[in-house]
């Protein structure tokens, strides 16, 4: 045999075992292809499956939840109707002034002024006072002067801030805290309030002007026999509570809601205690509700 027909043979020989080699990878490279659509047609069917069964069940939450919300607005109608009810007349004849301590977190108290009116009572006097700004006029007052001078113009700003609240006598420092922005003064007429509303702000150590006035005036309001109810929202996370609980002050530290509306009507109406759902309550409502039968 010559060497060029070696040659052809082993030419002849390599190209069948590398057309060979090529089928089997065509024909596997096919077969993969066909594979792999199968297992993606799967996956798909199986995610629209997944997707069906997914959204029959939000379908049944959604109504679900219509049916929890539906029942809520009914229970809400029948708690306002049977609260008015309840509430009937229960201030009549209570003369009221109310004293706002406002922060950096400003809280809706129109509620606690309606239920009062709807209930009979009368709001005589009105006043918010900004604890920021008030935080500033002491400092300035003790950096310029001295500490004393700081903590008598607070024992003045509270003498001052209780004589208008409750028996309408303004003087001149009512005046400069009102031009100053200080306070601002709201519902006022002039009759003699026989009950004092603190609706409290959140509490912060860091407000020691503040906080020495709520001390002030929860001193001045047991020395002329004040009757003072300690209020605050719900949502306050930092409770002023406690400081009025150690000074035997009635206090509600969930005025916003129902039972913290008909917890003030009962004190309002000579019960005493600390109502409400935070640290310094003792309990939710008053006896005087509890026990009915």
């Amino acid at each position: 045999m010559t060497l060029m027909s070696i040659r052809y043979y082993l030419v002849l020989i390599v190209s069948i075992f590398l057309s060979l080699g090529i089928g089997i990878f065509i024909g596997s490279t096919i077969e993969g292809d066909k594979i792999i659509k199968q297992q993606q047609a799967q996956m798909t069917k199986r995610i629209e499956q997944k997707f069906q069964q997914l959204k029959e069940k939000n379908d049944i939450l959604s109504n679900k939840i219509e049916e929890i919300n539906k029942e809520n607005s009914m229970f809400e109608t029948f708690n306002r109707v049977m609260f008015s009810e309840v509430a009937k007349d229960k201030l009549v004849n209570k003369q009221i002034s109310i004293f706002y301590l406002s922060g950096n977190t400003t809280y809706d108290y129109t509620g606690l002024t309606k239920m009062i009116h709807e209930s009979g009572g009368s709001i005589n006097r009105e006043i918010n006072l900004h604890i920021s700004e008030f935080e500033q006029l002491a400092d300035q007052i003790t950096d310029k002067d001295n500490n004393d001078a700081g903590v008598d113009m607070v024992k003045d700003a509270a003498v001052s801030l209780l004589n208008y609240l409750i028996v309408n006598k303004k003087n001149q420092m009512i005046d400069d805290l009102t031009d100053k922005g200080i306070i601002d003064i709201g519902h006022n007429n002039e009759n003699v309030s026989h009950y004092l509303l603190i609706a409290c702000s959140d509490n912060i150590e860091s407000n020691v002007h503040t906080n020495r006035l709520q001390r002030e005036i929860i001193r001045q309001t047991k020395a002329f026999n004040i009757k003072t109810v300690a209020l605050e929202h719900e949502e306050v996370a930092s409770t002023s509570m406690e400081l009025y609980k150690k000074n035997k002050v009635p206090t509600i530290d969930n005025i916003n809601t129902m039972s913290g509306k008909l917890s003030l009507i009962a004190v309002l109406g000579g019960e005493y205690g600390h109502f409400g759902t935070k640290t310094a309550s003792d309990q939710l409502l008053p006896n005087t509700l509890m026990d009915k039968d």
